[in-house]
């Protein structure tokens, strides 16, 4: 059972994914990383194609309170822009999980989607097809670029 908290919740974050989808120009993808809880996936947005891609570095099967955001997130898109309109009225979002590196341990997977964004955004959204899992020497490279990003934020002054 659900509270309203939780729903709201849910809504807020709906509500700020719009804000980003708001004026999507086409052929732009929306990286979306999402925590379940206790586990980080990653969701590929295509709106004008009404696609989502799923990456899960463990390939759980489960994804409906990620399904259920980004069918709120689209659906208000479709409104705001009209786009549903010019559709058909029973025309869904379309999921589709996609292969991606499998996460042996327990507590790696934020690495691994801040790897999946960093391959996506270099190689393209197949550059996670034929890798079939990340070394620990690839982690500390994601764990390293991390941190050189954070660090560039920290201020020293305080």
């Amino acid at each position: 059972m659900r509270t309203d908290t939780e729903d709201a919740g849910k809504r807020e974050r709906a509500d700020n994914l719009l804000s980003f989808l708001r004026d999507a120009p086409k052929e732009r993808l929306y990286l979306v990383p999402h925590n379940r809880g206790r586990h980080w996936v990653l969701g590929v947005i295509d709106p004008w194609e009404d696609l989502v891609l799923y990456f899960d570095p463990l390939r759980e099967k489960k994804r409906d309170d990620f399904t259920e955001l980004m069918n709120m997130a689209l659906a208000d898109w479709k409104i705001t822009t009209g786009e549903g309109i010019r559709r058909r009225r029973d025309c869904k979002t379309k999921f589709s999980n996609r292969p991606c590196p499998l996460q042996e341990g327990s507590v790696e997977c934020g690495y691994f989607i801040l790897g999946f964004m960093r391959d996506i955004v270099l190689n393209g959204i197949d550059a996670l097809e034929s890798k079939q899992f990340y070394t620990s020497e690839d982690l500390d490279l994601i764990r390293g670029e991390w941190s050189e990003h954070v660090m560039e934020f920290v201020n020293y002054d305080v």
